[in-house]
């Protein structure tokens, strides 16, 4: 899955001496970025920048999903719920960059309390550090982590 950026670059794009020309180059940019900064919640972004710079480096993204299938009978309800866990894997790498820094804010929603269950505050914050990339994935098998 290959998703082009706007004509001039991607939004929030800094200005820099271009792109990352691989993976492994964005990988060690974003671990060496930011040293002891602490983001919202507490996580160390030092840490969360090296396992980042980890995946990009070895090709496999993880990411997490919720499969549902609608019910028959009833089409507000689920006939399975599973959470999965896929790696994506990296096919191609196309390009990226820094970013500018974003205001976040999470609306809350009583049936889905992302903010509170992540950690994060509840009024807008800002982002620690932002980037884009560019790349070819195949989504790999997943694994079941809860439900199913």
């Amino acid at each position: 899955m290959t998703l082009a950026p706007p004509l001039g670059g991607p939004i929030g794009t800094t200005s820099g001496p271009g792109s990352w020309a691989t993976a492994q180059d964005a990988g060690h940019a974003l671990s060496n970025m930011l040293g002891g900064t602490t983001g919202a919640g507490g996580i160390s972004v030092s840490d969360l920048l090296k396992a980042i710079g980890a995946q990009l480096t070895s090709g496999n993204i993880p990411m997490v999903f919720l499969k549902q299938i609608r019910g028959c009978t009833a089409a507000a309800e689920a006939a399975y719920q599973a959470v999965v866990e896929a790696p994506a894997h990296l096919d191609r790498w196309t390009g990226g960059w820094f970013a500018t820094r974003h205001q976040i804010s999470i609306l809350p929603c009583d049936s889905h309390p992302i903010a509170a269950e992540c950690g994060l505050p509840a009024a807008p914050f800002s982002s620690v550090v932002a980037f884009w990339c560019q790349m070819d994935f195949t989504m790999m098998p997943g694994t079941v982590v809860a439900g199913g």
